[in-house]
């Protein structure tokens, strides 16, 4: 008897282990079959959605202590008729750790290709080569959609081609230094509904060929773009239309609240905050308060360029003193201007200067 107690001393703790084990492995090939069925449906409902989400070579791995996807090339194709397109890419591969299931991260490897509007006049292809991009994904199971997400884009070089351009005419390259947006439902729905954060950081975006612009002989270029919104009482629910969306977001009065929107390009620089918000007609209404600073510089190089005669550069001095006045108190000093969106028109003090097309 002693010696049996001695050996079960002995052995009980690589039992124990061996048990921990077993129940382990169960888990993750039991989550693992899980994960594929779930992937399966998800797929087929974007289907039935009119979104064709195509996983070439698709593989599963990671035992033990990760969940991981793989796919040799990744096509997603939309016939919505509300956003219509079609993005690939080369390679994408996602991972989850296995005790943290609900939070994904994927890496797509370039080239990239998004065409919008495919097979109209209007169509546009962007293309684009660079380091990979990378996602993160927090998904809850109730509701069942993603609650946070993260996109990060970094030294990426393309071009953009329009359907429309004369034929022979090369497509226009681009560069983008940095691009990162983050975005959640910042608290649990109630009714269906949550209010919604995200904020955007783009740098160094360099658009064209070199040619003779305002600032010199340069492509066009914005040095730092960036925003940090709200918007109020988002349907929470997927698998809606765009417009049954917006619909239901103007029945429960949701606003967009623009806390802080910032542009600097060359010389020019601009901030702005405000409200927007949808009437009952799907027209956007609300208004924007902009502090921009460079006028003066903008004024001189016309007139130098000759783009603009002295007596009209007069003229647009006074208009625009009539209009803004300066902002001093501003995080960047210039002239504090307002324009205002009413019944969908966008109104540059008392000038109509474009129509934005209803949303339903």
């Amino acid at each position: 008897m002693p010696q049996t107690r001695s050996l079960f001393r002995a052995f009980w703790p690589l039992a124990l282990v061996l048990v921990i084990a077993a129940i382990w492995c169960t888990y993750w090939y039991i989550a693992r079959e899980k994960a594929k069925q779930s992937f399966a449906t998800y797929l087929e409902k974007n289907q039935r959605a009119g979104i064709a989400i195509a996983c070439a070579g698709e593989q599963w791995a990671g035992f033990p202590f990760r969940f991981e996807l793989h796919c040799s090339s990744l096509q997603v194709v939309s016939t919505k008729r509300a956003l219509p397109f079609v993005f690939s890419t080369a390679e994408l591969h996602a991972v989850a750790l296995a005790y943290n299931p609900f939070h994904l991260i994927a890496e797509m490897q370039g080239p990239f290709s998004l065409t919008t509007l495919p097979g109209t006049q209007d169509a546009t292809v962007i293309a684009s080569n660079g380091k990979p991009m990378t996602a993160s994904i927090k998904v809850k199971l109730n509701p069942n959609r993603a609650d946070q997400v993260s996109i990060l884009a970094s030294d990426q070089t393309g071009t953009i081609t329009h359907a429309g351009q004369p034929d022979g005419t090369p497509p226009t390259p681009y560069t983008l230094r940095h691009f990162n947006l983050h975005s959640r439902f910042a608290d649990t729905p109630a009714g269906g509904v949550a209010p919604f954060d995200f904020a955007i950081l783009l740098e160094q975006l360099v658009y064209g060929p070199d040619q003779t612009t305002l600032f010199g002989k340069q492509p066009l270029r914005i040095d730092t773009a960036s925003t940090d919104a709200t918007i109020t009482a988002l349907p929470y629910k997927a698998g809606q239309t765009f417009a049954e969306r917006a619909r239901r977001w103007q029945d429960g009065g949701g606003e967009l609240t623009i806390h802080d929107l910032k542009s600097v390009s060359n010389f020019l620089t601009g901030t702005a905050k405000g409200t927007l918000k949808l009437d009952t007609a799907g027209r956007l209404n609300g208004k924007l308060e902009w502090t921009v600073s460079g006028f003066d510089e903008l004024m001189a190089r016309l007139r130098t360029a000759g783009v603009i005669e002295e007596k009209a550069a007069a003229a647009a001095d006074t208009l625009l003193t009539l209009l803004g006045k300066a902002d001093p108190k501003a995080e960047i000093p210039g002239l504090k201007l307002k324009t205002i969106l009413k019944e969908g028109k966008l109104y540059f003090g008392p000038f109509k200067i474009a129509v934005v097309p209803p949303l339903f």
